[in-house]
């Protein structure tokens, strides 16, 4: 301990310039019509898009019947909390808009129009 104690060095700490930081969550104004679209986005159109993918998938993977209505059906939830997830962190709603309309429209459309026209 000594031999520690004897080598110990005593420094002045740098005092760094202060920085710019973003404001706490409540100290920013609320934007009430901006937060009710975001959470349009993040409940209702990320889980029609989930629920896309996920019968896409029940209706078209190659596996036997039960597997996958099991594993579309554990993906829907699961995917569901990524889409709304992401919705709510990202900053730019068109751009959560935009891709969450062109991800159900897809995932509808590959899972519904071979059965239409075939029929």
């Amino acid at each position: 301990f000594l031999v520690v104690w004897y080598g110990l060095e005593r420094r002045v700490a740098r005092v760094r310039p202060g920085r710019e930081v973003a404001l706490e969550p409540e100290d920013r104004p609320t934007n009430w019509p901006r937060a009710i679209a975001k959470s349009f986005l993040a409940f209702v159109l990320a889980g029609v898009a989930a629920v896309g993918i996920g019968v896409a998938f029940a209706i078209h993977m190659p596996l036997v019947p039960t597997d996958r209505i099991v594993i579309g059906g554990l993906l829907v939830p699961m995917l569901w909390g990524a889409g709304m997830a992401w919705t709510l962190s990202d900053a730019k709603l068109v751009r959560a808009t935009l891709l969450l309309a062109v991800i159900s429209a897809a995932a509808y459309a590959a899972a519904f129009l071979p059965k239409m026209l075939s029929a």
